[in-house]
């Protein structure tokens, strides 16, 4: 049973359990029902499910899970377009006949492993595709774009330490990832030394690394 988060990263997690399993025991992926995914709401008021929550959802066990199954060579097809090292072409088309509006039927109690990869594990992909490319009209990548946009929000974001500025971002711009990975982008935004940005975006009250050393960790 697989039990995670309803995000794009997380499906990505669950692409990979199910790769891991194909690769070195695809039969199992026959037995059907083999492999379970316990579904836990997409959106919440106060995030984490408390306690008394996670004893809900158990004792209505047959409402949150769904099972996967194997329906023929289709299913073992999709998993090697999305992870082979010899599908790379393919996987660039299966990616350019995107189309947006594209989901899993939350209905369905079983899930096909052809449709977890062309209806959810893609739209993984195609949100990994986009986090790295700046935009045309301002340089910024996605994630940058919520940091400035919190620090416009909030024009005292320049003189907080990086956590309470972790704080202003995941109230204002729905961030839901960890506090490392957001530190990291605005520690990125605020380096003024040359090599790192043409401008810096953020004010570098603090210690944000310097030329000579690039790759040491910047102190929290």
């Amino acid at each position: 049973m697989i039990m995670t988060d309803q995000d794009h990263d997380v499906s990505h997690i669950k692409g990979l359990l199910i790769n891991f399993i194909h690769s070195y025991w695809p039969s199992l992926l026959r037995v059907p029902s083999f492999l379970i995914e316990f579904i836990t709401p997409i959106v919440k008021v106060l995030g984490t499910s408390t306690s008394k929550e996670g004893r809900e959802y158990f004792a209505n066990l047959d409402k949150h899970r769904k099972d996967f199954i194997w329906v023929d060579q289709q299913d073992g097809d999709a998993i090697e377009l999305a992870f082979s090292k010899n599908k790379i072409e393919e996987r660039k088309n299966w990616l350019r006949r995107f189309e947006p509006g594209t989901h899993l039927d939350q209905t369905a109690k079983l899930i096909k492993y052809s449709d977890f990869v062309n209806k959810e594990l893609i739209l993984f992909s195609m949100a990994d595709l986009q986090r790295p490319i700046p935009s045309m009209v301002d340089g910024l990548k996605p994630g940058a774009k919520g940091r400035f946009f919190s620090a416009l929000l909030r024009e005292t974001l320049s003189r907080k330490q990086k956590s309470p500025s972790f704080l202003v971002v995941s109230e204002h711009s729905a961030y839901h990832d960890g506090a490392q990975s957001l530190a990291s982008t605005i520690i990125g935004m605020a380096q003024e030394y040359v090599g790192s940005n043409n401008i810096n975006l953020l004010q570098p009250n603090g210690q944000f690394g310097t030329r000579n050393y690039v790759n040491e960790q910047t102190p929290m």
